[in-house]
């Protein structure tokens, strides 16, 4: 694209993703879920700043749910971004729970994440899928995804027929 163009685009979206804070701060609801939507229009860095706030801080769970589904839309998360979606696989509301999974699952079957963060999202869903203060579903869906990301492994036989250690 053009240097020109290039410019336009940013202060477009710098404007969109200023329109979109300043729905988030309303005391509207559905003002506050259509900024957390927004976001997801315009990937920034600041765009991913609020949307992480929103997911962590909103008291509203439709807000906190629709700031994780726009996470998704970030190519490259952030370890922030990575983090405030593990925490909220603990959310009191299943439905920001489920969505947060969502994006997380998302970010794992996308090729574009780094490893490091691959392995860093893999670590927490191993995690709290053994973390009794979890809540029992959550731990189910947790594991149902893990078991199909990570086929089992086989299991070397002894002499006597029975299990030695994986190979």
């Amino acid at each position: 694209l053009p240097e020109e163009q290039v410019a336009e685009d940013e202060r477009i979206d710098a404007e969109q993703v200023a329109r979109a804070r300043r729905w988030l701060a309303s005391s509207d609801r559905q003002q506050r879920i259509a900024g957390a939507e927004q976001l997801s229009a315009y990937p920034t860095a600041e765009a991913e700043h609020l949307a992480i706030h929103a997911l962590a801080m909103d008291r509203d769970a439709a807000v906190r749910g629709a700031a994780a589904q726009s996470l998704e839309s970030f190519e490259r998360p952030s370890a922030a971004a990575i983090g405030a979606l593990l925490a909220a696989l603990q959310d009191p509301d299943a439905a920001v729970r489920m969505s947060a999974l969502s994006t997380l699952q998302e970010y794992l079957a996308d090729d574009t994440l780094e490893t490091g963060s691959h392995a860093k999202v893999v670590a927490g869903l191993r995690k709290l899928r053994n973390n009794r203060r979890v809540d029992k579903q959550t731990r189910h869906w947790v594991a149902a995804f893990l078991s199909d990301l990570e086929p089992a492994r086989p299991v070397e036989r002894t002499g006597r027929g029975g299990p030695c250690s994986p190979i």
